[in-house]
């Protein structure tokens, strides 16, 4: 039996060129989506951190609100004891008392109208980055600048 013979083929340049093309737009196209599933992840992670300051901040709002709640009705108990009494040096000290308790309801007012705006400010965050997550390859604005954390204090007590 004869020996089967294979057909020659020809290798020409131009073969080459479109086989060598072909495989760097394969490995580009595996480096972008390596590269996007990443930023994802890392857009996914982000949205996480702001929806959980989100809550963090929610609860701070809810539970700050009790407490001038809970603030309001001692002043107006003092208030009330302080216009009730009859001696005057109580009720000089009693009415000391009021003023430090209205000080100590603007401090509070303070805190959860931060505390509203960092849970806004959360949300955004947050909205953007899940839409950033799921849209990898679309470019996403900054972050907008100019944000105080509630619960930072500054060295001068602020």
């Amino acid at each position: 039996m004869p020996a089967m013979l294979l057909p020659r083929s020809r290798m020409r340049l131009r073969t080459l060129m479109v086989l060598v093309a072909l495989a760097a737009v394969g490995m580009g196209g595996y480096d972008q989506s390596v590269r996007l599933r990443r930023l994802g992840r890392e857009y996914r992670n982000k949205a996480a951190d702001h929806a959980g300051s989100e809550r963090l901040y929610s609860s701070e709002v809810a539970a700050s609100e009790q407490s001038l709640s809970d603030l309001q009705l001692i002043l107006a108990d003092l208030a009330r004891r302080r216009d009730e009494s009859s001696d005057e040096g109580r009720r000089r000290a009693r009415g000391a008392e009021c003023d430090d308790y209205r000080a100590l309801i603007g401090v509070w007012r303070r805190y959860a109208a931060d505390c509203r705006t960092a849970v806004a400010h959360h949300a955004e965050l947050a909205s953007k980055y899940r839409r950033a997550a799921s849209r990898p390859w679309l470019p996403i604005t900054r972050d907008p600048p100019g944000y105080v954390d509630p619960w930072i204090v500054d060295s001068n007590g602020n």
